[in-house]
């Protein structure tokens, strides 16, 4: 009698009842469009003191294969999963009713000055350089003067 394979596309079995009340159990909370953004979401639920988790590593591994599925999740503890959608809630209209022409970024580098910031850098690599392999030349000199110096 061939033994009978478990079916892939099935329902997950239901969970006994003492799992469903378990308050340390992660729940999703929100699927995200992208990695960036699940993390963003996940920093700001801990920064109000809710645990809080980012999952995208079934994204970056197998990319094409979860298309469809939502990847990016940001799961919370079955406990604070009604403070986490009120958090939620309060902080989206906060972040839609920022002006960002308003956000003041700093002026920004001139083209001279970031070139001549990038020559600086760029000189004093080559000095390093350079003394390194000075350094490494009078090595090389020392034990040969050294090996010479001593009897076969």
């Amino acid at each position: 009698m061939p033994t009978e394979r478990p079916n892939p596309y099935a329902h997950p079995p239901q969970q006994s009842p003492e799992a469903e009340k378990d308050p340390d159990i992660l729940v999703d909370l929100v699927s995200a469009a992208n990695a960036f953004e699940a993390d963003v979401i996940a920093q700001a639920l801990k920064s109000h003191g809710i645990p809080a988790h980012a999952f995208s590593t079934a994204a970056n591994i197998l990319q094409w294969e979860v298309i469809m599925t939502d990847p990016y999740r940001v799961q919370v503890r079955r406990g604070d999963l009604s403070r986490a959608r009120a958090l939620m809630g309060a902080l989206k209209p906060e972040a839609a009713s920022i002006d960002w022409d308003e956000v003041d970024i700093g002026e920004p580098l001139e083209p001279e000055a970031a070139a001549s910031r990038d020559k600086a850098g760029r000189g004093q690599s080559m000095v390093l350089i350079a003394v390194i392999f000075i350094l490494f030349a009078i090595l090389i000199v020392l034990m040969a003067v050294r090996g010479a110096a001593s009897p076969p």
